[in-house]
């Protein structure tokens, strides 16, 4: 007989193990951590069937933040599914827009297990939601079509992974992967013509360079980009025609052009917007 006194009307029975384990590859486990009675480090302990065992350090965390996505852009839903997807070539190179609540000073942003390069952030005066764009990192053939969480990570432990239906505050509230594709088409940019252009936008640039397929995009700048589709693309697929959209900021900007396929080229300041004059009356 065992005698407990639980005096603080709390009383726990467990046996450490995680609720719920997927496995995604011979190389890839996500784990529902188990509740534990203090916050540190801790030692996780993965046993397969036929006896190997191996542990990894962890620590508990107890985060003052709760942050949540709402949604990340360019997305789509996945055919036949509540679920949506963020694509890009195995290259990466483009940016992706995080919307959500509650990021803090410092947050780190997450493609799996690789760091990504946080570029801006700032608040959206519609939604009222804090905003992360983010650099996609080059993956592996072996990445190609697995489906990964994005996840964002507050300093003091607060996460938000967006495969997880409860970081999610959309009202569907649907799981969203990223997922690298394998690049069919190897798009280069030699020059642009011109490579200066006014800031009041309307005005055609040619952009140089070879393998632009049917249904190319051209992004403009960084921190998001604007997308703009080309007017024209020539049959020997070795120049774009678009018309430069207006508002954009002065300066140096990158130009990328990401085929339908995935293939993607990045020209580094490649257009420079000039500001225009405004006359005074």
């Amino acid at each position: 007989m065992i005698e407990v006194d639980a005096g603080d009307r709390r009383f726990y029975v467990e046996r450490g193990y995680a609720p719920s384990v997927t496995l995604d590859s011979s190389s890839h486990l996500v784990i529902e951590t188990a509740s534990y009675y203090t916050i540190g480090a801790s030692q996780v302990y993965i046993f397969n069937a036929d006896g190997g065992v191996t542990s990894v350090g962890f620590t508990y965390t107890n985060p003052d933040s709760k942050p949540r996505i709402d949604f990340i852009e360019p997305y789509e839903q996945i055919d036949g599914e509540s679920s949506y997807m963020v694509q890009a070539g195995v290259s990466g190179g483009i940016e992706i827009e995080i919307q959500g609540q509650d990021f803090r000073d410092d947050v780190k942003v997450y493609l799996n297990t690789t760091e990504m390069t946080v570029v801006e952030r700032s608040e959206d005066e519609d939604t009222g939601n804090d905003v992360i764009i983010a650099l996609v990192p080059a993956g592996t053939e072996a990445d190609q079509d697995q489906r990964y969480p994005i996840i964002v990570a507050n300093t003091d432990g607060g996460i938000a992974n967006s495969t997880d239906q409860d970081h999610l505050i959309a009202t569907n509230r649907w799981p969203i992967y990223f997922i690298y594709r394998e690049e069919l088409s190897g798009p280069t940019i030699t020059e642009l013509l011109p490579d200066k252009t006014s800031q009041y936008g309307g005005n055609e640039v040619k952009i140089i360079g070879k393998d632009f397929r049917d249904n190319a995009t051209v992004i403009i700048g960084t921190s998001g980009g604007v997308p703009v589709t080309p007017d024209t693309i020539t049959d020997d697929a070795t120049q774009i025609t678009m018309t430069v959209p207006q508002g954009l900021s002065p300066g140096a900007k990158n130009i990328q052009v990401i085929n339908d396929d995935f293939g993607t080229t990045t020209s580094v300041g490649a257009l420079t917007i000039v500001s225009y004059q405004r006359s005074l009356t």
